[in-house]
């Protein structure tokens, strides 16, 4: 359960915790979003996230909604301008 993952790791002292959206990776879009910006918003955690972020629109809309980084992989190889 990532709510209650994120909830330990904030219990523990963490200020960050690092995402992955593996479903948005594969499928080249936000898939789990809902998830990510639940945690950013109940955990008090800042939250660093990456997969799935293929353009400036996906980061504009993660930066703007409580996501603290994104991290961008084969998005930034592919399209160095990015």
């Amino acid at each position: 359960n990532p709510y209650d993952t994120a909830a330990s790791f904030q219990k523990a002292g963490a200020t960050w915790i690092h995402m992955v959206d593996l479903d948005g990776a594969k499928d080249a879009k936000m898939v789990n979003k809902d998830i990510f910006l639940r945690v950013a918003k109940e955990s008090g955690l800042k939250v660093e996230l990456g997969g799935g972020i293929r353009d400036m629109d996906a980061v504009r809309f993660y930066l703007e909604n409580g996501i603290s980084r994104v991290i961008l992989g084969s998005a930034a190889v592919k399209n160095p301008a990015f």
